[in-house]
């Protein structure tokens, strides 16, 4: 799994290394390229590292080192093509409670062409994921999107679009599956600098186990999955900025309820992509307010209800199983110069199931510096 870590790493810092000539870019016809970005390095304390049942006697707590890197680059070329690279990675250092580093890491590529006030995007996203004392449920995950934007008035727009999505699980090949599905979603402006947006996805999915070799919980053979969100965006001026977000999925696997690790990436949510048979309800809230030109807090809550399907082929049969998951957080944000910003977050999270063994609660608190260019 190193490996693939090794070749982000090494791209992100090709793309540092053009910082200088990136800067200077700029020809007479009006094409231009931009790099910037972030680092930071970071202290974390979490309560409860692997998500151990809240009475189970293996809970360990865990003092870690983050460094963070969040890298774009940006090429347009006149009023019509533009180009986005971007690089974002996690790095969680050990200590004396867990055996080996892990690390999230995503890099992303967006080619985009406007058409009078309407555009197309293509878009290529892979994800390298790491999980804590578990190299069971490491993955890299593409995905590949394919859409194109309608502007109607300026009051409301469409967007439809493919997707393809590719996981593999390195450590487990019978885990591997992939997705293809459309989508569409339409976004309203209002007055008060309110708007809303309605999305639906339509995708199939297929595992790549071969139901030969008799794997031990597979990926499901295939499936049909149904996605419908509801979302609002309202920038309050001068200093409040509020979204919420709705979300309700139907999954209709060929096989029982299913899920692989427990939690995809950063903290801040613990929604997971890797999720078959099963009905889900989702919804988040953000808020965020600006003190003053130096310091900005925010809050984040998120809620996730979850009833996995029962498995119907064991005699006796396996019965269904529901979790409910509530995660809250709290940002502080203080930027003392123009480059250098202090980050605090203080995040719960916990989960309520009706399978023995699945519950826990777990405290995070996060400090650091971040430099930004």
């Amino acid at each position: 799994m190193r490996r693939y870590f090794t070749r982000i790493v090494a791209l992100a810092l090709v793309l540092f290394c053009s910082h200088s000539a990136s800067l200077q870019a700029q020809s007479a016809d009006g094409n231009a390229m931009r790099f910037s970005g972030a680092l930071g390095l970071n202290t974390k304390y979490n309560s409860n590292l692997e998500l151990s049942d809240t009475g189970g006697a293996e809970r360990k707590d865990a003092f870690i080192g983050e460094p963070t890197a969040d890298l774009r680059l940006a090429k347009s070329w006149g009023p019509d093509w533009w180009l986005d690279l971007s690089f974002a990675g996690q790095a969680n250092l050990h200590t004396e409670h867990t055996e080996e580093n892990w690390y999230f890491n995503r890099g992303h590529l967006s080619l985009g062409r406007v058409f009078g006030e309407n555009s197309a995007n293509l878009s290529s996203e892979v994800r390298y994921f790491t999980e804590p004392q578990d190299d069971r449920y490491d993955f890299v995950r593409h995905t590949g999107l394919l859409s194109y934007k309608r502007v109607f008035s300026p009051l409301w727009q469409a967007r439809l679009g493919y997707q393809n999505i590719t996981t593999q699980y390195p450590q487990s090949p019978s885990l591997d599956y992939f997705v293809n599905g459309a989508f569409v979603e339409v976004r309203t402006t209002w007055s008060f600098n309110l708007s809303t947006y309605y999305s639906y996805d339509l995708q199939s999915y297929e595992g790549t186990a071969d139901p030969q070799e008799n794997n031990p919980n597979p990926a499901p053979e295939d499936g049909l999955r149904h996605t419908l969100r509801l979302g609002f965006d309202w920038l309050a001026p001068p200093r409040h900025v509020l979204n919420g977000t709705y979300t309700f999925q139907n999954d209709q696997s060929e096989d029982e309820g299913l899920e692989i690790g427990e939690f995809e990436g950063h903290e801040e949510s613990q929604d997971n992509e890797a999720e078959f048979g099963l009905t889900k309800h989702k919804a988040t809230l953000l808020y965020s307010f600006r003190l003053n030109r130096r310091t900005t807090i925010s809050a984040y809550e998120e809620w996730i209800y979850k009833n996995f399907d029962p498995d119907d082929k064991l005699v006796p049969p396996k019965p269904g199983r529901t979790d409910i998951l509530f995660l809250s957080a709290v940002h502080a944000k203080y930027k003392w110069t123009d480059a250098w910003r202090l980050k605090f977050r203080y995040l719960f999270r916990m989960n309520n199931s009706s399978a023995s063994g699945e519950d826990y609660t777990d405290h995070i608190i996060f400090i650091g510096p971040e430099y930004s260019f």
